[in-house]
């Protein structure tokens, strides 16, 4: 290999490092202290970059923001899709995905997530549009593609797979996001807790839904 070529790598490398870091050091500043503490002086001392370096990469503050955003959201979609195969069980599928989205919902981060929008979101209209779109939005559809599917092998008798969808998610989170968004409370389930709100949500959509 040249030496040319070597360089170059190298630099790909660099650029990438230095482009992980960014993204990490938002997230971190993120999840620890909020929105308002996203400045750009705060992200470029913990990842150790510079200003010119965050405008090439992403843009500006808010592109970077949007960014990290839409790269978990995309992780956290990939896990839940890979429960909504159409060719499983018709209860297995969504007690997988019901189980992995709960888990999600309550977890460190998610919960964090949740009450910084909920404390902090009016404050950033924009990107708060392009994360609804990108988590919650796109969690609905995905269970709403998967419906209809279903609706198309005749498993499942719905008229609206969007609504149902919706309906679905709103029984499978029942009152624990009112525990979430307060933070004062403790959201705390435990795995025998978790089993038994994923299986009434998932029992009692199925029974509404399956052909009589």
């Amino acid at each position: 290999m040249s030496l040319q070529r070597s360089k170059k790598y190298t630099q790909e490398e660099r650029s990438l490092a230095r482009r992980r870091a960014f993204l990490d050091a938002t997230w971190s500043i993120l999840i620890e202290q909020g929105f308002s503490a996203l400045t750009l002086d705060a992200i470029i001392e913990r990842s150790g970059g510079s200003r010119t370096t965050v405008y090439e990469e992403f843009g500006s503050k808010k592109g970077l923001i949007e960014t990290v955003l839409a790269e978990h959201c995309e992780l956290f979609a990939d896990e839940l899709l890979i429960s909504l195969d159409p060719h499983r069980p018709l209860e297995e599928a969504l007690t997988g995905f019901c189980n992995k989205l709960l888990h999600g919902i309550i977890s460190t981060e998610g919960v964090r997530i949740i009450r910084l929008i909920a404390a902090e979101g009016h404050k950033f209209p924009s990107i708060m549009e392009k994360f609804d779109a990108l988590g919650p939005d796109r969690t609905r559809r995905m269970l709403a593609d998967y419906l209809q599917k279903q609706i198309h092998m005749n498993r499942l008798t719905l008229t609206d797979p969007s609504r149902a969808a919706e309906m679905l998610m709103a029984m499978l989170q029942g009152q624990i996001m009112s525990y979430l968004i307060n933070p004062d409370s403790l959201v705390t389930l435990t795995e025998d807790e978790i089993r038994k709100q994923v299986q009434g949500a998932v029992t009692l959509f199925l029974n509404g839904a399956r052909p009589r």
